[in-house]
């Protein structure tokens, strides 16, 4: 009889969240990658302003970056734990929706905006369960 093989899917993730979140971001694009899956952009590595560069030059060339980002991916997640105004991570989530994107939201924050209650979007307690809802993703490939 022959051997069934468990094909594991890759997928491709943004993951989006407060510019203060970076650590935390980093750590969860490590675990993603560890179980396979890409990383469409990691902003984390991007540093606050860019020498011989005006802000608004590097604001506008790194927001057209996280578009692409957002894009590229299967799948966004955003971290959404902390008491805060998360303008961009909302800009990049609305770009996923209108792109037809799941995303994930993480964290007690997530139901400050309309769009929080769109049929894409998961909301996800905490870090644990959206580690379940990606090991999750594997059983479906």
């Amino acid at each position: 009889m022959p051997r069934v093989v468990k094909q594991e899917k890759i997928m491709k993730f943004f993951v989006s969240s407060n510019w203060s979140e970076k650590p935390l971001v980093a750590d969860l694009q490590s675990w993603l990658q560890s179980k396979g899956h890409e990383i469409t952009l990691d902003w984390t590595t991007f540093p606050d302003t860019l020498e011989g560069t005006p802000q608004e030059t590097y604001l506008q060339n790194n927001a057209v970056l996280d578009i692409a980002g957002v894009r590229d991916c299967d799948i966004l997640i955003a971290l959404l734990t902390k008491d805060y105004v998360y303008r961009g991570t909302y800009c990049e989530m609305g770009a996923a929706l209108a792109l037809g994107k799941d995303v994930y939201l993480v964290g007690k924050y997530a139901d400050a905006c309309i769009f929080s209650y769109h049929p894409l979007v998961t909301k996800l307690e905490d870090m644990w369960a959206l580690m379940r809802k990606v090991e999750g993703l594997h059983d479906k490939a």
